[in-house]
């Protein structure tokens, strides 16, 4: 994986999986930070990302990173952004500190990490991004003794796929 050789995150993207961290080449190749691997061959996602890239999640044919950078494939992207396949994507005004957590439920984003704000609003280190604008689903009110803001944001996920996905048999 060539110089800085730390792969910190793993998603699958369709068929494809892709890698993220502080790496600058995979296989002899520039990949900058960000790679997907097809089965046969390594793939950079454009120009990459500048920074370091903490997590990675897929939802279908989208791939999203997230971790400590001003920029990805050129455009300004504030620590975490969105791979369609072709180019990169901020959203929005992104978040003010690392991302460290990333999960996505449905077309909804959760993101974990030391940030305080999120598109410029206050979040308490968790966010959600819907598509189009951010929202901070909780505070640190709902966090249990000892358990971290990305233990937090499973745990939550995991509680709304349960409500969800409530059974009753039939009489």
């Amino acid at each position: 994986y060539g110089d800085s050789a730390r792969v910190s995150g793993i998603a699958m993207r369709d068929t494809e999986m892709c890698i993220g961290g502080g790496f600058s080449i995979v296989s002899g190749m520039l990949a900058n930070k960000m790679a997907c691997w097809d089965g046969s061959n390594w793939h950079a996602l454009g120009d990459g990302i500048e920074g370091y890239v903490f997590t990675v999640a897929a939802n279908g044919s989208d791939l999203y990173a997230g971790g400590y950078f001003t920029s990805a494939g050129g455009i300004p992207a504030t620590n975490l952004a969105r791979w369609d396949g072709s180019d990169w994507h901020t959203l929005g005004e992104g978040v003010s500190g690392d991302v460290y957590a990333m999960a996505i439920s449905g077309t909804d984003v959760y993101v974990g990490g030391s940030f305080t704000t999120a598109g410029g609003s206050p979040a308490n280190r968790i966010a959600r991004w819907d598509g189009s604008a951010w929202h901070a689903p909780v505070s640190y009110t709902h966090l249990r003794a000892h358990e971290t803001p990305e233990q937090l944001v499973c745990r939550l996920l995991i509680e709304k796929k349960k409500k969800h996905n409530t059974y009753t048999q039939p009489h």
